[in-house]
């Protein structure tokens, strides 16, 4: 693990991968909103955003919405040569299941929904990100970054980051800034290094005042049928400390990037597992250490630990620990999870739950506040079978994501 004292400096550090700014190779079709599709690249802030002022008033009611989608179509990844040592064909990866059958699901529950604002990741094609921002009828801007980038000593571009965020009529994007990672993991032995994985900021207008809304997704590492370390001369680093490294670069973009006078909302999935520490291991441990440091660097509290409940899994697919026997649809709330209650009483082991929707403590600078009615996790049924099973058949899931959503419902003023 990377010691504690070296992370959150000013600048993230330098990397072993690092990459210039995005060039972006999957430019949107024609659509009502590709004007900002795509409009930022990595590190540089969008020009010529139209001025147009939100409605929402103090006291108005605001909905946020972070969707991890899983909507991975896969990367047919390169031939590598390695000299006298011959050549290694890693295959494709990444491609899950019923792509399109969960896209037109999504869509139609968003368009069923109203959200002011709804942050996603693992949206990967242009055409799912289109289609998201014509057929979802309450959207009126769009952004998704940062875009594809060289890939370093391979001579193929990165797939997209696949973050993407909607916003509703009322809360218009006025500004947005994306930056890829320096440090993208190892090229044999993780997937996530083949996309330009790193942070996206939208600023929104909500009336009163702006948000500042950034979205991530750190490693998850591995995916690969090759080990780095039986190779000669490969001694990558651990998937923790890549992942360590990602959140310093988080954390200097966070500082770096907003507007003192709004307030910082930090979303997304982070790969780091928010549970009881005196049931995770040493390795999970020191991740925790890390995390709350990047929440104090940037003034952030966890709006599930101070709004939630007390089961708050994310990752749904696999168990135990979490997984499914964490799935209770609310018999009060059929399209949300239970978080409380005696049904929710579980054995003492860890939640899975690793997606997370940070807010900014109240600031002297701050033009808003932002009073946090509640935050639920909306599951995304398909309604194909049982809710107690993940999988239909073993092409076929039974919900949209391996993750559910996490809803915050509040008022600005």
């Amino acid at each position: 693990m990377v010691a504690l004292d070296s992370l959150f400096r000013t600048g993230g550090g330098s990397g072993d991968n690092n990459s210039s700014a995005a060039t972006e190779t999957d430019r949107p079709a024609a659509s009502r909103l590709t004007r900002w599709y795509e409009a930022a690249t990595s590190g540089v802030r969008s020009p010529g955003f139209p001025r147009r002022l939100s409605r929402l008033g103090r006291g108005e009611p605001f909905s946020f919405l972070f969707y991890n989608t899983w909507l991975l179509d896969g990367v047919e990844l390169p031939t590598l040569e390695f000299g006298p040592l011959g050549r290694v064909s890693p295959g494709t990866v990444g491609h899950m299941p019923d792509l399109a059958g969960r896209t037109r699901d999504l869509c139609r529950a968003l368009d069923g929904s109203s959200y002011d604002v709804v942050a996603m990741c693992e949206v990967f094609r242009e055409s799912t990100r289109n289609r998201l921002a014509d057929e979802v009828g309450w959207v009126a801007d769009s952004h998704a970054g940062p875009g594809s980038a060289p890939l370093e000593r391979l001579d193929i571009p990165s797939k997209h980051s696949g973050l993407c965020t909607l916003t509703g009529p009322d809360t218009p994007i006025v500004d947005t800034t994306d930056r890829g990672f320096s440090h993208h993991g190892h090229s044999l032995r993780d997937a996530d290094f083949y996309a330009n994985k790193g942070a996206q900021h939208v600023e929104v207008d909500v009336g009163p005042g702006s948000l500042d809304v950034f979205t991530t997704h750190l490693i998850h590492g591995g995916d690969l049928n090759l080990t780095p370390n039986e190779l000669p001369f490969a001694d990558p680093p651990s998937i923790e400390e890549y992942r360590a490294r990602q959140l310093s670069e988080l954390a200097e973009f966070v500082q770096t990037a907003g507007s003192e006078e709004n307030i910082t909302v930090v979303t997304g999935d982070f790969n780091i597992n928010a549970a009881d520490p005196r049931l995770v291991s040493e390795r999970n441990r020191g991740e925790d250490e890390l995390f709350e440091q990047f929440l104090a660097v940037c003034s952030l509290y966890d709006a599930w630990e101070r709004h939630g409940g007390s089961v708050g899994t994310t990752y749904i697919e696999h168990g135990p620990p979490g997984g499914m026997a964490r799935a209770k649809p609310d018999p009060a709330a059929p399209d949300y999870l239970e978080d409380r209650g005696r049904r929710c009483n579980y054995p003492a082991v860890p939640d899975r739950r690793i997606d997370y929707i940070l807010l900014e403590e109240p600031q002297p600078e701050h033009t808003l506040e932002l009073d946090i009615d509640q935050i639920r996790r909306r599951h995304f049924w398909r309604g194909k079978t049982d809710t107690s099973e993940f999988w239909v058949t073993s092409e076929t899931p039974n919900y949209i994501s391996d993750h559910v959503g996490l809803e915050l419902d509040g008022r600005v003023r």
